[in-house]
């Protein structure tokens, strides 16, 4: 992993050209991933199966570090072209 600028400088050296890049928002996250996680771990933990106590509490966890750290690291989409492919 690198930042977008470092990402984009190793595709330019791989001779690609950079046409975009783009970042996922926090929303994509909360709306599609981590709402709907929260949902099912506190389905799971009513129905009190114990032995599935780590993987519930390694979900919230995450969820935490991503509501803390969400402006720091995320998704990036580089569109690129290979010009020798043309």
């Amino acid at each position: 992993m690198g930042t977008v600028l470092e990402n984009r400088a190793a595709a330019e050296a791989a001779g690609y050209e950079v046409l975009d890049t783009f970042t996922l928002p926090a929303s994509a996250w909360w709306d599609t991933y981590y709402t709907p996680l929260l949902q099912r771990v506190a389905h799971l933990r009513a129905h009190g199966d114990a032995s599935l106590e780590d993987a519930l509490s390694a979900a919230e966890q995450e969820t935490r570090l991503y509501r803390q750290y969400e402006h720091t690291y995320g998704y990036v989409f580089h569109l690129l072209r290979n010009p020798s492919a043309l």
